[in-house]
C-alpha cells in the first residue's frame, strides 16, 4: 500500500492542516504488534524510598509493581468512572488521541484527593513494539503532587508509543510534571497533553528530549480560572536524522491568568526540529500575562528547524512576549575561546550545553531537581567531544 493510500486508509491530517504543517506523516502510522525483546521487567524499580510508584504496563495498571500511598492517591479502571470524568472536559479532535481512547481496557484515572508526603514515579514500560497509554489525572481541590512520568522499553527493537495524558487541574492546585525516557531501541513517540487550569491552579512541564528516533510533543492547555498559570520547559537534542516537533496551545479564558514557553534545540547530522505554539487571550478578559521564546542552534548545514511562535490577542489589557532566533555557533565567540587556551571542541560544548542548561534558570523546581536535569544534558552531548 502506497503511502498516499495508508494516509487515507487512516484518515490522517493533512499536511495543509496548519498544525501539522512541519510533521512526517509516518510518525502516525501504526506498526503490526511482535513479540516482545524486553526481558527485565522488574529492573525498573529500585529500592528508592523517596518516592511512590504507579505502573502502567503496556497502558494497563499493575497493582502488583505498584507502590502507592496509604491515603491521598486512587486508582480507577472501570469505564464508568472515565466517561465521567471525560464528560468534564473539551478538547479539541484529534487523531492519535481517538486512537487511544477507543480501547477503553487501556484507560487508567489517577484521582489524587490529598497532599502526598512524595512525588510519584508514573512508570509506562513498553514491552511491545506498539504500545498505548491513556492516563487522566485528577487533582481535587488544594491538592499539590509532583509527578515523574518515566517511559522505559528495553530492547533494540524498533518502537511506536502513543501516548495520552489528561489532566484536570482543580481549585487551588499545584502540579509538577516532569517527562524522563528510557529507550534502548530506536523510537517513534507520540505524546499528547491536554489539560484544564481551574483558579489559581499551577501546572509546570519539565523535559529533556534526546534518546527518540523522532518525538512529537503536542500539548493543549485551558487557562479557565482565575489565576491559573501554566509553564513549560524543554531541551531538544538531536544528533542524527533525529526528528522533533513541539506544539503548544494555550487558551486564556479567565483574567489574571499566565502561561510560559520556553523550548531551546541544537539539531546536528541531517536533523531536523520544529516549534509551533499558539497562545489565545479570549475577549473581555484582563490583566493576562503570555510568554514564548524558542532558540535553535544549527550544528550542520543539512539540519534544519522551524519556528513560529504566535499570539492571537483579543484584549488590551496583557503583557505578551515571543520571541525566536536561530543560527550557528558564532565564529567569534569560538575564537574568544582559543585565545583563553580552550580547545575548539570544549568550546563547542560549551555553548552547547549553555545553551540549553539556560532553559531552567528560572524555573520553580528545587536545586537538586535541577541538577538532574543538567546531567541529562551533559550525557545527552557527549557526541560533542
Amino acid at each position: 500500500m502506497t503511502s498516499n493510500k495508508i494516509n487515507t486508509y487512516l484518515k490522517l491530517p493533512s499536511r495543509r492542516d496548519e498544525k501539522w504543517r512541519y510533521s512526517d506523516l509516518k510518525l502516525l502510522e501504526i506498526p503490526d504488534i511482535k513479540a516482545s525483546e524486553l526481558i527485565r521487567e522488574n529492573t525498573f524499580l529500585t529500592e528508592d524510598k523517596n518516592f511512590y510508584y504507579i505502573v502502567l504496563l503496556n497502558g494497563k495498571f499493575s497493582k502488583e509493581k505498584s507502590i502507592l500511598p496509604k491515603k491521598g492517591v486512587e486508582i480507577y479502571c472501570s469505564k464508568d468512572k472515565i466517561v465521567n470524568f471525560n464528560k468534564e472536559l473539551w478538547f479539541e479532535d484529534k487523531y492519535q488521541v481517538s486512537q487511544n481512547l477507543g480501547n477503553n481496557d487501556h484507560v487508567v484515572l489517577i484521582s489524587i484527593n490529598d497532599n502526598i508526603d512524595k512525588p510519584v514515579k508514573l512508570i509506562k514500560l513498553i514491552t511491545s513494539n506498539s504500545t498505548f497509554f491513556t492516563t487522566f489525572i485528577r487533582l481535587e481541590n488544594n491538592c499539590s503532587v509532583k509527578f515523574y512520568e518515566d517511559f522505559i522499553q528495553q530492547g533494540e527493537h524498533d518502537n511506536f508509543i502513543n501516548n495520552v495524558t489528561r489532566i484536570n487541574l482543580s481549585d487551588n492546585t499545584n502540579c509538577q510534571h516532569v517527562i524522563q525516557k528510557d529507550f534502548e531501541g530506536e523510537v517513534r513517540f507520540i505524546n499528547t497533553l491536554e489539560i484544564i487550569c481551574n483558579a489559581y491552579s499551577i501546572y509546570e512541564n519539565y523535559s529533556v528530549n534526546a534518546v527518540d528516533r523522532s518525538y512529537r510533543f503536542e500539548s493543549e492547555v485551558h487557562l479557565n480560572g482565575k489565576g491559573a498559570k501554566a509553564s513549560f520547559y524543554g531541551v531538544n537534542i538531536a544528533n542524527n536524522n533525529q526528528a522533533y516537533d513541539i506544539v503548544i496551545d494555550v487558551k486564556h479564558n479567565a483574567s489574571n491568568t499566565f502561561s510560559n514557553q520556553h523550548y531551546n534545540q541544537v539539531l546536528d547530522k541531517n536533523s531536523s526540529g520544529s516549534f509551533y505554539s499558539n497562545v489565545e487571550i479570549s475577549e473581555l478578559i484582563s490583566k493576562v500575562e503570555a510568554h514564548q521564546l524558542n532558540k535553535n542552534l544549527l550544528i550542520d548545514e543539512k539540519s534544519v528547524v522551524y519556528s513560529r511562535p504566535m499570539l492571537d490577542i483579543n484584549s488590551d489589557d496583557v503583557i505578551c512576549s515571543h520571541g525566536s532566533t536561530t543560527g550557528n555557533i558564532d565564529k567569534e565567540v569560538l575564537y574568544y575561546f582559543a585565545s583563553r587556551g580552550i580547545k575548539l571542541k570544549y568550546a563547542k560544548k560549551l555553548i552547547i550545553i549553555g545553551l540549553l542548561k539556560s532553559v531552567f534558570l528560572n524555573c520553580k523546581l528545587d536545586a537538586l531537581e535541577v541538577e538532574g536535569l543538567y546531567r541529562r544534558i551533559v550525557n545527552n552531548t557527549e557526541f560533542y567531544e
